[in-house]
């Protein structure tokens, strides 16, 4: 199905319709779409421009994380103590906010772009890019946070008052508080651009799961 943006609409070829928030944000996200064994190097499957390709393939609107997700426990892919941070966060927002969304589902946004493109080339590693996109909010949960305090929580993955703070809605008063300022949406989105997005060629992904078999049941 196809969708179009009418002000802060979104507005499908039945007539079907979706409220915006009206401010674009901004994604950064992986932007790998070839494999090749000659790499050079190990590759993680969360190097692939997955977001990419299925926004492309739906025309511009991607599903929730948590409808992605339905069916799975909610997990980390980290290890060690940002595993351990990130476990004390969920555990204290299902306690305390359930309201607020996981950080185990959810999109990270920025609501800048410049504060974007400073991430991009000083704190995240791998080939990223910059898309634009809006939050459906139908269903939304939505909330800002100060990436700092969750930076702090790796080094101190078991201080709980930390790791509620996180949770408080974060309202930057500088520009260093700005540039730290996280979107965290468990929401569908629309990505006005979809059309120039790549695809993931099939082969790559059947080459990629070739080399890297899952690891035999203990």
């Amino acid at each position: 199905m196809s969708w179009e943006m009418h002000g802060s609409k979104l507005v499908g070829l039945a007539d079907e319709q979706c409220d915006l928030w009206p401010n674009e944000l901004w994604y950064v996200v992986p932007s790998r779409t070839h494999y090749s064994p000659y790499d050079g190097k190990k590759v993680r499957p969360l190097e692939f421009a997955y977001v990419l390709h299925n926004a492309s393939l739906a025309k511009g609107l991607l599903i929730s994380p948590t409808r992605m997700a339905e069916g799975r426990e909610p997990r980390t892919l980290k290890g060690g103590a940002a595993s351990e941070a990130e476990n004390l966060l969920e555990t204290l927002r299902q306690e305390h906010c359930p309201e607020r969304p996981s950080r185990l589902r959810c999109y990270f946004l920025n609501r800048d772009k410049d504060v974007a493109e400073y991430r991009i080339g000083d704190t995240l590693r791998g080939n990223k890019t910059l898309v634009r996109c809006f939050v459906v909010l139908n269903g939304a949960k939505v909330h800002y946070a100060d990436s700092r305090i969750y930076e702090r929580l790796e080094g101190r993955p078991d201080d709980a008052p930390l790791a509620i703070s996180y949770w408080q809605t974060f309202e930057p008063q500088s520009e260093e508080d700005r540039r730290n300022l996280e979107v965290v949406a468990d929401c569908a989105l629309y990505f006005p651009d979809w059309k120039t997005f790549p695809t993931i060629p099939f082969e790559s992904l059947v080459q990629w799961q070739q080399d890297n078999p899952p690891p035999l049941a203990q």
